[in-house]
């Protein structure tokens, strides 16, 4: 990065616009001060470290005292406070304006915020006041506190990162242990479930058995009850046949002693017929009989007389042929009614057998009714007995199809428990992956934590041993042969903690023991703090893959005499040769090393910045260019 220009106005003795035009080469320049506005202070007050305040200002926000807002307007308060700077990066040139009321921070027109300034610088705030601006406001490296220069150097070469890299670790090592006891617990919760839940499906099993086995038991019972059933249904079956046959055979003798009766009914009333015609001719022939009687006895009673029917007069001998006639006839008729009687016994007779023998039937009949009746009886009651056979074999047999489809309550209890038991050995197996995964990223990690302090501590190492060779170098080419400076910072100590600090000592002819820097009064101290300046300057240079081109000291001479001054003109001059060199100072010095030379002039109207006609060297093509 190199400064080509720089306008100011309203910052602090800078009321009216300036604009200064920096070189384009290399070289040692010097910036003196004039006070007309109090004389007696020299170059005291004119505004000379205004300059530097103003590039920091302009870049930072704040001044190498650290001033900010207000306090750096300027004094008069006539115009607004602007600082602008071009700078050229990467051979592009970059405008940075900063301004007061309102407050504004833009780049090349367009309004940003600091962190983009800073990544286009590419420095801190504490970096530029270390290799950029130097000297009388910003605090001398080696002049700071053992724990500032300690966080300054941290700071620039950024050692912050592999400390909070040993910190993450450490952090990442401890989130790992927790994750590790965490996973463990998961892991020893995991087992002691799927113990318990082996043990709950192992009961489970055994009453899933035993629930089988009271199945089976009882499947065997009740098909125990239907062969027995069925058995019995065939002995009931074979029982039926028999007494239905047996029935068959009582109805048919019922019925032949049914028709045996009705043969005998008939053959009886065919009898009382055959009686009562025999009975009726009996009485029939023995009205004739007594008809023919009574006309005997009439017709003898006559004798002569006129018949009283015919009114005939009856002779003896016709009447008593008459007479003999009818006894012949009511003999006959009593023979007749003899023979008939003959035939009334023996149809009775035959009437009194009939009856014997269909009483005999009857009675017959009654008992084979009964038997029949008996029959019928034991065929219901059998068929009865095969109905409720059947049923109950009908019933125990869909029990046993119904035991037998039964889902056996205790499976969906296995099955739960094989679902939690797969849900679980799942989560331990994938506890387990993250286990292992864990406990390999703390094997892994487990360096880290003291492998980042001894990275930072070897790049410490290696910084320090730059920061030395630079600081002896410059203490050689400022005349000091024979001094030494020695740097010593942190260590970690056995147990593990880290000894903080930065001491410097100083080691020369008087005392080669060495000195630390605090304890240190000598004359040769400037020399000192200039050569811990140059040496860290250019470290910080040697990191940096663009690094600034400019170099403002401000007061460097101070506490110097004529040849300290003399050695520390020398000095910068040859290291102009590769960089911009700006020595700020209230001294005149005349020396033909400087390249050019500003006049900061302050008047009423506030500080002016003028090339300075008293160069010793034509600045007309390497001099800065003023115009306000």
């Amino acid at each position: 990065m190199n400064i080509h220009r720089l306008k100011i106005q309203g910052f602090k003795s800078f009321a009216e616009p300036t604009t200064f035009e920096f070189p384009s080469g290399n070289g040692l320049y010097m910036i003196r001060g004039k006070n007309e506005v109090e004389p007696s202070l020299g170059a005291n007050g004119t505004g000379k470290s205004t300059i530097g305040d103003a590039i920091c200002w302009c870049l930072y926000g704040k001044t190498a005292r650290r001033l900010t807002a207000g306090t750096v307007e300027s004094w008069t308060g006539v115009r607004r406070c602007i600082v602008e700077l071009t700078v050229l990066i990467d051979g592009a040139k970059k405008t940075i304006c900063r301004s007061r009321r309102p407050i504004r921070l833009t780049l090349n027109g367009e309004i940003v915020d600091q962190e983009v300034i800073d990544d286009l610088i590419g420095l801190s705030y504490d970096r530029f006041l270390q290799i950029v601006l130097l000297g009388q406001f910003g605090t001398w490296f080696s002049d700071m506190r053992p724990a500032d220069r300690l966080t300054m150097l941290t700071e620039i070469l950024d050692l912050g990162s592999w400390e909070r890299c040993s910190e993450l670790a450490t952090k990442e090592l401890r989130a790992l242990g927790r994750e590790e006891t965490e996973y463990d617990k998961v892991m020893h919760g995991c087992h002691e479930v799927l113990a318990t839940l082996a043990d709950g499906r192992k009961e489970s099993v055994a009453r899933q058995a035993r629930w089988e086995a009271d199945r089976a038991r009882r499947v065997k019972e009740m098909e125990g009850e239907v062969a027995e059933h069925s058995e019995c249904l065939v002995d009931v079956q074979g029982a039926l046949t028999t007494v239905q046959k047996l029935l068959v055979d009582a109805s048919h003798a019922v019925e032949e002693c049914e028709n045996g009766l009705y043969a005998l009914g008939v053959e009886k009333e065919e009898q009382r017929v055959r009686l009562a015609t025999v009975q009726s001719r009996i009485d029939t022939f023995t009205r004739a009989a007594k008809s023919r009687r009574a006309k005997m006895e009439k017709l003898a009673s006559l004798g002569g007389v006129q018949c009283p029917e015919c009114l005939q007069f009856v002779p003896v001998v016709a009447e008593n042929k008459a007479i003999a006639v009818l006894d012949a006839e009511a003999r006959r008729s009593l023979d007749e009614v003899a023979k008939l009687k003959d035939a009334e016994v023996e149809a009775q007779g035959s009437i009194d057998e009939l009856q014997r023998k269909i009483d005999a039937a009857g009675r017959t009949f009654v008992t084979l009714r009964q038997e029949k009746d008996q029959r019928r009886s034991d065929v219901r009651r059998m068929e009865g007995q095969i109905s409720l056979l059947t049923q109950e074999i009908r019933s125990t047999e869909t029990t046993i199809k119904t035991h037998r489809s039964m889902v056996n309550p205790h499976s969906a209890e296995i099955a739960s428990f094989d679902k939690k038991i797969a849900s679980k050995q799942a989560q331990l197996e994938e506890a387990e992956v993250l286990y292992y995964d864990v406990v390999t990223n703390i094997d892994l990690l487990s360096f880290w934590p003291r492998g980042f302090k001894e990275i930072r501590l070897w790049l410490i190492d290696q910084a320090l041993d730059e920061l030395t060779i630079h600081t002896n170098s410059s203490l050689h080419e400022l005349g000091m042969k024979g001094w030494k400076i020695g740097f010593a910072v942190e260590r970690e100590t056995k147990v593990g903690t880290v000894s903080r600090g930065f001491e410097i000592m100083v080691y020369s002819p008087a005392s080669p023991e060495g000195v630390p820097w605090e304890s240190w009064s000598g004359g040769e101290t400037q020399r000192l703090r200039v050569a811990c300046a140059i040496g860290l300057a250019n470290m910080i240079r040697s990191r940096m893959p663009h690094a600034p081109t400019l170099e403002l000291w401000d007061e460097p001479t101070a506490h110097l005499d004529g040849e300290g001054v003399h050695e520390l003109i020398e000095f910068f001059s040859e290291r102009a040769a590769v960089r911009q060199v700006w020595l700020i100072d209230h001294r005149s010095l005349d020396s033909g090393c400087f390249s050019g030379m500003v006049l900061v002039t302050k008047d009423e109207m506030g500080s002016h910045i003028s090339n300075d006609v008293s160069t010793t060297r034509s600045a007309k093509d390497h001099g800065p260019s003023i115009s306000s």
